[in-house]
């Protein structure tokens, strides 16, 4: 059974505003399923990387079909502990520079990296921010607004130093009518494209101590 506590997906009306820092429980995943590791083919996935993945699919989705305009950017991981995987979200410690996917996705990275150095509590990392070709002020009104192209970039990482780099196209779709004539949605539902995966280069959020002991223990097992 998931175990959802009624999060709302980030949304930032202003530049003023500040998020909470203290990471935000998503969902936990069962039945228990321990984390795996295939070997490193540029390609593969750990059953971490496939969850958070998952997630934050569930997660942009709600934003954009509300909004018909972007998601910007969000980040979760799974906690370093036993048992079933368990996920966090990520809430930023201070505002952005500007209210558009690449400064938030900044603001993300720094809290990501406070808060491995701080506390090192997670085990996998995974973040998504919006990239939308065209002046960002313009895509608006998702279905009946401007056709730029989108995508939905992810990467995953571990504390092994493994990184993936998801790129996936996603476009509004307009709703069929219903009984009386009119759209479900206002702005329409989202449709997501293949996912171009590759391996990436690690953005080392864990410190360099963490990293060369997970990589021993890997070894030894």
């Amino acid at each position: 059974m998931r175990t959802y506590l009624g999060l709302r997906a980030l949304f930032l009306l202003a530049a003023s505003v500040i998020t909470i820092a203290t990471p935000a429980l998503v969902g936990a995943q069962s039945p228990a399923a321990p984390q795996s590791s295939p070997p490193d083919t540029g390609a593969s996935f750990t059953s971490d990387m496939r969850l958070l993945d998952g997630r934050l699919l569930q997660m942009i989705r709600e934003p954009l079909e509300r909004s018909g305009h972007s998601f910007y950017a969000f980040a979760l991981y799974v906690a370093d502990t036993a048992g079933p995987p368990v996920v966090y979200e990520y809430k930023m410690e201070v505002a952005p520079e500007a209210n558009e996917p690449a400064a938030i996705a900044k603001s993300l990275r720094g809290t990501i990296r406070a808060h491995q150095s701080d506390s090192g509590g997670a085990r996998t990392v995974a973040f998504i921010v919006d990239s939308i070709a065209g002046p960002f002020n313009e895509a608006v009104d998702g279905s009946y607004g401007p056709t730029f192209r989108r995508l939905a970039i992810t990467e995953l990482e571990d504390r092994s130093g493994r990184c993936r780099r998801i790129e996936r196209e996603y476009r509004f779709a307009k709703d069929p009518p219903d009984d009386d004539g009119r759209n479900t949605r206002e702005f329409g539902h989202i449709v997501y494209g293949d996912a171009r995966v590759a391996r990436c280069e690690p953005r080392r959020y864990w410190p360099r101590k963490a990293v060369l002991e997970t990589r021993v223990l890997a070894a030894e097992n």
